[in-house]
C-alpha cells in the first residue's frame, strides 16, 4: 500500500484520512466506481489545498492515489477528471462581492451630493423623480431609500448589520470628503435673496428677492427638515394683510402694525427676532393667536409647546422649531430666562456628545419664539428687553366664532395672506438699504427691518418707531416692577437725589424700605448679601436709567461704594444717621459721590460733595 503525504492526512482527523481515501487504494477500486472516487479524492484534495498547490502538490497527490489502486485510470482520464474538479472548484472561489460593499456601489450609482455640517452630522442629496430631497445619513428616511432601491435592483431583502455598515462608509465618506454646508430650518438666505420651505413632498421653496418672489422647484441646498414639519399652503397673489387683522385680537392700532412687523420679520434670516410675549386674562384667544402666527410661519403637527425641565431638551425644541411657541407660562427659573436670550441672539450652547467624551458639541442658532400666560412670565430684564408685549382683552361672547369656523376662514384666507406677506417681504427687500436710524435699541437688526417693513406695507418708518419705543416703555416698566431691587430703589429714591455708601449700608436700607412698602423679602430673587445686591442691581441698572436713575459703583478709601443719584430738585441727598452737615457723615468726613469715586479706571483724589 503507497503511503499518503501528509498534507492530504490533514484533510480530516488521521484517523479517518487514510481509511477513507487511501485504503480504498490500497484494497482496489472495481472499474465501475474509480471515476466516482477520483472526483472525490479530487475534490477534497483542491479544497484542502491553497490555489497556488493545486498543479504541483495537489497534482502529484492524485497520481500517487490513482497508482495505489489495482487497475488504475489512465492518466489523460485522470486529468480530464481532476481538470473539471479544479474548474469548478476556481468558479466556486470567486469571492462574492460583499452586501455591504454593493450598497455603497449602489448608492454611489445615483451620482448623490454627500456633505456635512458644522457638526460633523453628515448628509445626503439624492435625486427624487425630478426633485433633490435631502437626508440625515442616520435617519430612518435614508435607510428606508437603501432598502427599497436595493429590492427593485436586486429584488432582494437586507438585513439591519449590513444596512449599518453601508452607511458608516458612505458617513466617513461624507465627512471626509464632503463639503461643510450650513442647513437651516425653513427660512435661509442667499447673496441676493431669501428663502423659504414650503415643506412639501416636491422639496419646493419660495424665493422672495427685491424683483418679486416665485416657486422654486430646486432650491439650493440649504434647508434641512424635521418630522414635525407639516407642508405649508400654496401661496397665491394678489392678497391683503387686512385679511389677516380678523383673525387676531388686537384692536389697538400701533399694536397692530407692531404685530404685522414682527410677523413679516419672522421670514428674515440671520437677525435677532423679538420674543412676542401675550397676556391676558381667560378667553382672550392666547393660544389662538399663536397658532394663527404659527400656521403661518412655521406649519407643525406640534403647534404649541411646554417648556423642558433640562436645558438639553429646550435646545433640541429649539434647534428643531423656528417658530417655537410655548403656551400657558406661568414662571419661567432664571436659567430657562437665560437660555431664551441666547436662542434670539445666536449665541452657542454647548453639549457634552453622548455625555462619553470630552468632545463639545456647539449648537448655534436662532429662531422666533412665543409665550403667552395669563401673567406676563418673563420678567427678567435681559428677556424684556427683547420681547414685544401684546395684552389681549377677552372676547365678547357676541364676537365668538366656534373652531370649526374660525379655522376653515382662515384656511381660505391663508393662501392669499401668504402672498401678501411675501410681497410687503420683497418691497422690504428693496427699502431695507436706505433705513437710518440714529438711535437703535438693543434689537438693532430688528428695527432696521422693521423700519422697511412698515414702510412696504403702507405705513411709515416713524410710524413703527414709536409704536416700537412705547412697547419697550412698557417693557421696561414691567421689569422694575417684576423686580424687587428695582422696586424698592425706585421707592428709596423717590424724596432724594443722591445717596452713596456701602452695599452693606445700602441692603440694610432697602430691607427695612421693603418692609414699609411691601415687598416681599423672603422671595427668593431678593438679595441676602451685600455681594447679592451688587449683582441684582447690574441686573436692572439700564432699566434704571431709562427713569433716570444712574446706578455707579467703584472704590473709596479701600471700599467698594455705590452711588445712585436721581435728577430731582425736592430734596437735597439723604444720608442715614447724618447729624453733621449735608456734605459730612457721622465722622465728619467728606461723603463720596459720583464725581469723587475712584473708578476702576480713575483715582480722584479730591472728594466732597
Amino acid at each position: 500500500m503507497i503511503e499518503a503525504p501528509e498534507w492530504l492526512c490533514e484533510l480530516k482527523p488521521k484517523s479517518e484520512r487514510k481509511e477513507k481515501l487511501w485504503e480504498v487504494g490500497a484494497e482496489g477500486v472495481d472499474v465501475g466506481k474509480r471515476n466516482k472516487t477520483a472526483a472525490s479524492v479530487v475534490g477534497k484534495t483542491l479544497k484542502s489545498l491553497p490555489k497556488k498547490l493545486h498543479e504541483t502538490i495537489g497534482w502529484n497527490g492524485i497520481k500517487g492515489w490513482n497508482q495505489a489502486n489495482k487497475k488504475p485510470l489512465d492518466e489523460k482520464e485522470l486529468r480530464t477528471v481532476f481538470d473539471s474538479i479544479k474548474d469548478r472548484s476556481d468558479s466556486n472561489d470567486k469571492t462574492e462581492t460583499p452586501v455591504p460593499k454593493k450598497i455603497v456601489n449602489m448608492v454611489l450609482n445615483e451620482k448623490p451630493i454627500s456633505f456635512h455640517d458644522h457638526l460633523n452630522t453628515s448628509f445626503v442629496s439624492i435625486r427624487i423623480n425630478d426633485h433633490q430631497e435631502i437626508y440625515p445619513m442616520m435617519s430612518q428616511q435614508f435607510k428606508q431609500w437603501i432598502v427599497r432601491k436595493y429590492w427593485e435592483q436586486n429584488k432582494q431583502t437586507l438585513n439591519t448589520e449590513h444596512v449599518k455598515q453601508a452607511i458608516d462608509l458612505l458617513i466617513s465618506i461624507a465627512i471626509h470628503e464632503g463639503e461643510e454646508k450650513k442647513l437651516e430650518n425653513r427660512v435661509a438666505g442667499t447673496d441676493n435673496a431669501i428663502w423659504y420651505d414650503l415643506c412639501n413632498k416636491d422639496w419646493s421653496a419660495i424665493k422672495i428677492s427685491s424683483s418679486g418672489w416665485e416657486f422654486a422647484t430646486n432650491p439650493p441646498i440649504i434647508f434641512r427638515r424635521y418630522k414635525h414639519q407639516k407642508p405649508q399652503t400654496t401661496p397665491i397673489a394678489g392678497g391683503s394683510l387686512s385679511q389677516l387683522l380678523q383673525f387676531v385680537n388686537i384692536a389697538d392700532e400701533s399694536q397692530r402694525l407692531l404685530f404685522l412687523v414682527y410677523l413679516i420679520s419672522c421670514f428674515v434670516p440671520n437677525i435677532p427676532h423679538p420674543i412676542p410675549i401675550l397676556y391676558g386674562s381667560q378667553g382672550s384667544a392666547k393660544s389662538t393667536f399663536m397658532r394663527v402666527i404659527r400656521r403661518l410661519i412655521d406649519p407643525s403637527s406640534l403647534e404649541l409647546l411646554s417648556f423642558p425641565t433640562r436645558k438639553e431638551e429646550l435646545v433640541q425644541q429649539l434647534s428643531h422649531h423656528w417658530t417655537p411657541f410655548y403656551d400657558n407660562v406661568t414662571t419661567m427659573p432664571e436659567w430657562l430666562s437665560d437660555a431664551l436670550c441666547r436662542a434670539v441672539t445666536g449665541e452657542g450652547f454647548s453639549k457634552r456628545e453622548l455625555y462619553t467624551n470630552d468632545e463639545d458639541m456647539i449648537y448655534s442658532f436662532r429662531c422666533c419664539i412665543g409665550i403667552n400666560g395669563i401673567n406676563i412670565a418673563g420678567t427678567k430684564a435681559d428677556l424684556l428687553d427683547r420681547a414685544l408685549l401684546f395684552g389681549l382683552e377677552r372676547i365678547k361672547s357676541e364676537n365668538r366664532k366656534d373652531e370649526q369656523t374660525f379655522w376653515k376662514q382662515f384656511e381660505e384666507n391663508c393662501p392669499l395672506i401668504l402672498g401678501a406677506i411675501f410681497e410687503a417681504l420683497s418691497r422690504a427687500i428693496t427699502i431695507r438699504p436706505t433705513v437710518k436710524v440714529k438711535e437703535l435699541p438693543r434689537m438693532a437688526d430688528f428695527t432696521l427691518w422693521g423700519c422697511a417693513i412698515s414702510e412696504a406695507i403702507g405705513s411709515t418708518q416713524d410710524a413703527f418707531l414709536v409704536a416700537y419705543r412705547t412697547n419697550i416703555g412698557r417693557q421696561n416698566d414691567e421689569a422694575i416692577q417684576e423686580h424687587p431691587v428695582a422696586s424698592a430703589i425706585v421707592a428709596f429714591m423717590q424724596d432724594q437725589n443722591k445717596w452713596a455708601g456701602t452695599s452693606t449700608e445700602l441692603l440694610y436700607l432697602l430691607e427695612d424700605l421693603a418692609i414699609s412698602e411691601k415687598i416681599n423679602i423672603k422671595q427668593s430673587t431678593w438679595p441676602k448679601t451685600p455681594q447679592l445686591l451688587t449683582r441684582r442691581l447690574n441686573e436692572v441698572k439700564t432699566n434704571l436709567e431709562t427713569i433716570g436713575i444712574n446706578i455707579r459703583s467703584g472704590t473709596f478709601q479701600h471700599k467698594r461704594m455705590i452711588e445712585i443719584t436721581r435728577p430731582i430738585n425736592t430734596v437735597d441727598t439723604v444720608v442715614p444717621n447724618n447729624t453733621g452737615n449735608d456734605d459730612d457723615d457721622e465722622s465728619g468726613n467728606k461723603i463720596p459721590t459720583l464725581s469723587n469715586l475712584k473708578t476702576d479706571e480713575e483715582l480722584l483724589n479730591e472728594i466732597g460733595l
